[in-house]
């Protein structure tokens, strides 16, 4: 008896090499950092010889399809395993298995893997128009982040529901098996006395393949170690968790996120510093209501007796977003002004000054003023 075979979409003939992952878009220069993973789902090793990867501009119409690697006699991909082809100098510390000239585009774009004429495996990505160019619906792509088979060699001829945007792995398995995550967190208040209570919360998600076992994730604050109950973490699924904890001494606590895997294992994810008390710099003057010209201001007041980096720090107002301060080495008791409009606040003390008011002297060595690139807004 002959099998009967329907074809559907572009793909030809069953695929025994995917196209795992592809970065296209790195931050930055794309130069020497693009890569195409490819992945052997079956058991058995495969020949390459005759295997060619193409890139196809989702701006042409009709498509033109331009290769830009051929497998050479002797490549052979095991099963299971991953073959990396590179953009030429590459950068990455992987090692790689094809070095050649990628030139991908950013998208809305198409790779395709060709064998003797068959189109062994499709994948468009970004907001593609031309159904010839993509496998059910389009995948997704995001500047910095790869786009990646989720699991490693999954297939149901629909790239937007077979690939996800991560982080690059070329050479490697696109997710791990438990993975832990916190999309959002907050602290209320902010910062506190010793004693007072403090409230965490989180969006935690796991988005590794399996799921994780456990019904409690905890909060580790410095020495402290609080619980809130979870029904378990299943892939993909996020948890909104709260937890309370009173500080009872002042410092910086760096606040964790720990949950424990039924194997004994405990996935941990770092949120950030709390701090309790005085912190090294301190608010100690705000203008939020200026006379006219002077635009509005913060000084900042370093209480370190090590000295400090502004560089480190960010600015914002209660309803507005961070802003981060410029590198700027504070040594003890010396203070900085953060201004609206740096040159306007000059001249506004200069006037002043020279009108008489030597209160507004702000030329002493021990002040720096300087501007701030995006204002919060003081209310």
């Amino acid at each position: 008896m002959v099998p009967l075979v329907l074809g559907l979409g572009a793909r030809a003939v069953p695929a025994q090499v995917l196209i795992n992952e592809i970065y296209p878009d790195p931050a930055g220069s794309d130069a020497g950092r693009e890569f195409v993973e490819l992945f052997n789902p079956g058991a058995g090793p495969v020949a390459l010889d005759g295997l060619s990867f193409q890139f196809a501009n989702g701006a042409d119409s009709p498509a033109s399809w331009q290769t830009r690697w051929t497998a050479t006699a002797g490549d052979t991909l095991p099963g299971g395993g991953f073959f990396l082809i590179v953009d030429t100098n590459w950068l990455g510390e992987e090692p790689a298995d094809a070095v050649v000239r990628l030139g991908l585009q950013n998208g809305p774009d198409a790779v395709r893997l060709v064998r003797a004429g068959e189109v062994l495996d499709l994948v468009g990505y970004g907001p593609l128009a031309a159904p010839d160019l993509f496998e059910g619906a389009p995948a997704a792509t995001a500047t910095g982040l790869s786009t990646a088979r989720r699991p490693d060699g999954n297939d149901t001829d629909n790239n937007a529901g077979d690939f996800r945007t991560v982080a690059p792995t070329p050479g490697r398995p696109n997710f791990p098996a438990l993975k832990l995550e916190v999309t959002d967190w907050s602290a209320e208040p902010p910062a506190c006395a010793p004693g007072a209570r403090v409230v965490v919360r989180a969006e935690v998600v796991n988005t590794g393949l399996a799921a994780l076992e456990t019904s409690v994730v905890f909060l580790e604050a410095g020495r402290m170690r609080v619980e809130a109950a979870v029904a378990g973490l299943p892939p993909d699924q996020p948890r909104s968790v709260r937890w309370e904890f009173v500080p009872d001494s002042a410092g910086r606590r760096v606040l964790r996120v720990l949950a424990p895997d039924a194997s004994g294992d405990t996935l941990a994810v770092t949120l950030g510093p709390y701090q309790t008390g005085p912190g090294p710099v301190v608010l100690n003057e705000i203008m939020a209501a200026p006379d006219r010209g002077q635009g509005e201001w913060v000084e900042l007041l370093c209480l370190d007796p090590a000295g400090l980096d502004l560089g480190g720090l960010r600015l914002r107002d209660e309803d507005g977003g961070w802003h981060h301060l410029p590198p700027l080495w504070l040594t003890a008791g010396e203070v900085a002004v953060a201004a609206q409009d740096s040159a306007a606040l000059a001249w506004w003390i200069a006037t002043a000054v020279a009108k008489g008011d030597p209160s507004l002297d702000c030329t002493d060595p021990g002040t720096h003023l300087f501007g701030l690139n995006g204002w919060p807004s003081l209310n």
